[in-house]
């Protein structure tokens, strides 16, 4: 019987020693701090990783972490609207993209989109303009005078007028010439001589003659 109780004794020692050390251990985990959500990777909001796994902090759920390289859906340049190449026959710019180098390509400018010309219109006064880094031109139709056009009115049978397309109250005449085996002389002496000259015609504001 005395050998029974120094058994129990023994085990209730044995049991009252691992108790103290097992609080022993529960007042040094008490002691040490417990790594921040920071510390162990969970940096980021689940708006963050919309799209990719969500691993949520166990300390914070507030926060967590995903792997935006390899998970999810890869964002690309046309998600933004643009092309990832510059496209041929059209006026790309660069633009940047969610970290990529991305075109904003559009139909190609011409002199026309700017209410110019491309080249130089024949018979009007044009200037030289830069447009959409292209080099057009200002073209505006010359006036009367200056494409020649001076007379109020037309001249009589010996001139050929026409009158300006701006302006049909212009005109400009041209002398006519003489028909073959005629020339030109002074209508009076033509008036004069009826029987040396025969009248054929007019040219400007002379008489053209053929001898008889």
């Amino acid at each position: 019987e005395e050998k029974a109780m120094r058994k129990i004794n023994y085990y209730r020692m044995l049991l009252g020693g691992i108790s103290l050390l097992g609080l022993a251990n529960v007042v040094q985990a008490q002691c040490v701090m417990p790594p921040t959500c920071a510390q162990l990777g969970y940096t980021k909001t689940a708006s963050e990783c919309s799209g990719h796994t969500f691993l949520k902090c166990p300390f914070d759920m507030s926060v967590g972490y995903c792997d935006l390289a390899n998970s999810g859906p890869t964002v690309s340049c046309a998600d933004g609207g643009y092309s990832d190449i510059k496209i041929s026959g059209l006026d790309c710019t660069p633009k940047s993209y969610s970290g990529l180098t991305c075109y904003d390509c559009q139909t190609a400018k011409t002199c026309a989109d700017g209410g110019y010309s491309s080249t130089q219109i024949s018979g009007q006064n044009c200037t030289k303009k830069s447009y959409a880094g292209l080099t057009c031109y200002e073209c505006k139709e010359k006036s009367c005078s200056e494409l020649g056009y001076n007379l109020r009115s037309p001249k009589g049978q010996g001139w050929t007028c026409t009158a300006c397309p701006s302006d049909p109250g212009y005109y400009s005449c041209k002398e006519n010439s003489c028909p073959s085996l005629s020339y030109k002389m002074n209508c009076l002496l033509v008036d004069q001589q009826p029987q040396y000259y025969t009248l054929v015609g007019y040219s400007g504001d002379e008489c053209c003659a053929r001898a008889k």
